[in-house]
């Protein structure tokens, strides 16, 4: 007997009913029990890792109610809201959606709804991600999902109940399909339901019309392979059945007892064993031989096949390695795999989900409802921003047509063309070329991209404008409704405290300003990190969205948003306080508020979009730079007549480009005057503006300063 047959006896033995592959050798043919019970039962190791992150994956992407509004019909019966154009185009474009768009007037989307509610409670027991969860495991395991609906006394489904497809029985029809199904309750109990309140999700299955086939059916083999895999290990370690010697004794020489067996043993162990008696010379006597125990290398072949099993179960799954392990994973080919299982894995369930929701469960409530998914393909965003830098720059469309491609709504400085980041919008009044920077002092400087121009400052202008003015709107109307009385009474702080409090909506203000602010910062940084790599000649294309620029925008703008705000909330306090320690009337208040808000919509919007528009350029130029492998920077300034002597002292002052001229709480004296102190309390200075109102700029400096 050989020491493979051997160790293979043993091992049957120890672990009885689990070791097959002495069906191959006895060239038996192996034919796996795909039974529901059965595949339920191997929904463990791999086949769990991939069919639990299909399910729970889908289940976790929005389902969201549509209403399609027919002509004529603007008014839904039920709480609705607006959908992005994005959305629209996507819903238009998909086979399972596509009908109920065609010929709509309009399409919304439902925010309130019985049929939201029941997913939402599905049973007593499920809330709708169970649901959703248990529907897409039980097609990834069995092929197959049943959902049944209980109804209310008004006949519409109140409950939603999945059933466990191993106990669920489809009992066919001469005349109409499907007769009935049958839920095994016990061995003797079994429940009938109509056709009408079932509603039955399942694969497609090329054997059978009435059962759907899954992917664990078409994987059974590397699964039942995989897990006895698994299993040889464990009790190849727990049993040890493979000993690392064996003591081979002379055919003659007969069969030892098991007292001499047991005596071998231990004296064997007590001269040889452990890590100190390592290296002693052993003595055998009697014709016996001693022989190292390895694996042969189909054993080894064996163990290695693992992987191709995993491999193999993955794929039939449609799950990538890299979400699975994590060998030779990178970023770019996890990246890859997310797209291609979202597109290829994620999105055809979905599809296939909404549609049978569709059929069988909306309609007992409105034939124009229908529920979709979201798109969980992640859009290709560098072939979008190519797409929208070409046609922004070529004036094929403006702002606003682009921001609706993407699903934003419309700013108030996006309705023109802009034909390049040097001029202005089509149709404007006035075009400038941005001015020349002043020449670099350093003999290695390189000629940067100087200031903003003027095109990035009107478009802050703009919307800083707009914002005042929507603020004001706001405001005003809150005073009109309250319509204070004309005797205010004595106490002027607290009044004031109490109107402010009611009018001036400060976080609807900032909500409002970083929704409209922030895509003229976008633009003004990609701009300016553009062309500061062309003008370094940098390789490569400039990256928006870079972490670092991405948290300087973040941090910066939250400061900028708190100070205007800040600065108008302290104005327009002062402004009630004089009109109320005046005993004005609402009208008389109105008047004052209107006239500071004109204050701050002229003379306000024009500074802050000096210093934002400053602050964005040199922010998004230094990206540039930075991008590029520029080591070393220089503060430019423009020298002239409007120059204060803090920038004048800065000027051509040489950096690492990745250091700050002053860190936030630093002081600035003056070289020629150190009794004149600035003191930058606003936050780090690693680029232009130092103060509201600069107008500096930075250079790069090429190679040693």
């Amino acid at each position: 007997m050989s020491v493979f047959t051997a160790l293979r006896d043993y091992f049957r033995k120890a672990v009885p009913g689990t070791w097959f592959i002495d069906k191959w050798q006895a060239n038996k043919p192996y034919y796996p029990d795909v039974s529901h019970g059965e595949l339920v039962k191997k929904y463990r190791g791999w086949v769990y890792a991939c069919a639990h992150r299909n399910a729970v994956s889908c289940a976790q992407v929005p389902l969201r109610l549509y209403v399609a509004k027919p002509a004529g019909k603007t008014k839904a019966l039920f709480p609705t809201r607006a959908v992005k154009p994005v959305v629209k185009k996507y819903l238009a474009g998909c086979a399972t959606t596509a009908k109920y768009v065609t010929g709509a007037d309009d399409i919304e989307e439902v925010t309130e709804h019985p049929i939201i509610e029941l997913l939402d409670r599905a049973n007593d027991f499920m809330n709708r991600f169970d649901l959703l969860e248990y529907m897409f495991l039980s097609q990834e395991i069995t092929g197959n999902a049943f959902w049944v609906k209980y109804r209310s006394t008004l006949g519409l489904p109140d409950q939603i109940w999945p059933l466990m497809v191993h106990r669920t029985d489809i009992i066919p029809s001469k005349t109409k399909v499907i007769d009935h199904y049958e839920f095994k309750i016990s061995a003797t109990e079994k429940q009938i339901i109509d056709p009408r309140d079932m509603v039955h999700f399942k694969y497609v299955s090329l054997t059978d019309p009435y059962w759907g086939m899954g992917p664990l059916e078409a994987a059974v083999v590397a699964a039942d392979l995989s897990w006895n895999m698994d299993e040889y290990e464990a009790y190849l370690m727990q049993n040890r059945a493979v000993p690392d010697y064996v003591i081979i004794k002379p055919e003659e020489s007969g069969e030892p007892g098991s007292d001499e067996k047991k005596a071998v043993e231990k004296a064997w162990y007590k001269n040889y064993g452990g890590i100190k008696k390592a290296g002693k010379m052993a003595w055998l006597w009697g014709g016996a031989k001693i022989q190292q125990v390895s694996l042969s290398p189909k054993d080894i072949n064996f163990l290695a096949g693992r992987k191709a099993t995993l491999a193999e179960i993955a794929a039939i799954f449609g799950v990538p390695l890299s979400k699975l392990t994590t060998d030779d994973v990178n970023r770019a080919n996890a990246e890859a795999g997310d797209y291609t299982y979202a597109k290829d894995t994620q999105l055809p369930r979905l599809r296939k989900a909404e549609q049978k929701i569709n059929e069988q469960l909306v309609p007992e409530f409105d034939t124009r409802l229908f529920f979709a998914f979201d798109n969980p393909v992640p859009e290709d965003k560098e072939f979008r921003l190519k797409e929208t830098e070409s046609h922004l720059r070529t004036a094929y469309s403006s702002p606003n047509e682009e921001r609706a491609v993407d699903g934003w709504e419309e700013v108030p400085w996006g309705a023109i063309p802009v034909v390049s980041t040097t001029t202005a919008p089509l149709g404007s009044t006035t075009v400038q070329a941005p001015e020349e920077p002043t020449p670099s002092k350093s003999k290695s400087a390189k000629r940067g991209i100087g200031q903003a121009p003027d095109d990035i400052y009107n478009l802050f202008l703009t919307v800083l404008r707009a914002y005042f003015a929507e603020i004001a709107k706001m405001t005003l109307a809150r005073v009109e409704a309250d319509k204070p009385v004309e005797d205010m009474g004595k106490a002027v702080k607290e009044r004031t405290d109490d109107f402010a409090s009611a009018w001036f909506e400060t976080r609807t203000w900032s909500e409002l300003l970083t929704q409209q602010i922030t895509p003229a910062m976008e633009t003004a940084l990609n701009s300016a990190g553009r062309e500061a790599m062309r003008a370094v000649g940098g390789d490569g294309a400039f990256n928006p969205y870079h972490q670092r620029l991405l948290s300087a925008m973040r941090v910066h703008r939250h400061g900028a948003i708190q100070s205007v705000n800040e600065t108008a909330l302290k104005t327009l306090r002062g402004v009630l306080g004089e009109g109320l320690a005046e005993n004005e009337g609402w009208k008389q208040l109105q008047k004052r508020l209107l006239e500071q808000f004109e204050q701050f919509e002229k003379y306000s919007a024009e500074r802050i979009a000096r210093t934002e528009s400053t602050w964005a350029w040199n922010r998004g130029a230094l990206e540039g730079y930075q991008q590029s492998g520029v080591e070393y920077k220089q503060w430019d300034s423009a020298i002239d007549e409007r120059s204060c002597a803090w920038c004048e002292a800065l000027d051509g002052v040489v950096i690492g480009v990745d250091v700050n001229w002053f860190e936030k709480g630093g002081h600035f004296p003056l070289p020629d005057d150190p009794n004149k102190v600035m003191t930058l309390d606003y936050e780090d200075v690693g680029h232009p503006p130092l103060h509201s109102n600069c107008r500096c700029a930075i250079v790069p400096v090429i190679g040693e300063p």
